[in-house]
């Protein structure tokens, strides 16, 4: 269960650094990475609820919230950035396949 409203200011603090961001981020990811492994299937088949102030946003099982409110949350993150880093004319790796940017 989480409760956004007791989680208080979630927001990141800035990083000092462009390599302090990508450290947080890698040791964050191998983080994540461990506690889904360690996560067994009756873990994941449970109940997870999603709250505000009390209120209940939405129940499913931890394995679906994590798949729909995570994994397809950072993926469309990721889009975002594809189309921000375009704009500023940085060449884009192949992220679904071959980019215009590719020979």
């Amino acid at each position: 269960m989480f409760d956004v409203e007791s989680a208080g200011d979630t927001r990141p603090k800035a990083p000092p650094t462009i390599a302090d961001l990508v450290a947080q981020f890698d040791k964050n990811v191998a983080a994540a990475r461990a506690g889904i492994a360690a996560t067994g299937d009756s873990e994941m088949m449970a109940p997870w609820t999603f709250k505000s102030g009390g209120h209940v946003v939405f129940t499913l099982p931890r394995a679906a919230a994590l798949r729909s409110f995570i994994l397809n949350h950072m993926i469309h993150h990721r889009g975002q950035l594809s189309v921000y880093l375009r704009l500023r004319n940085v060449p884009l790796p192949s992220i679904y396949g071959p980019t215009a940017d590719e020979g």
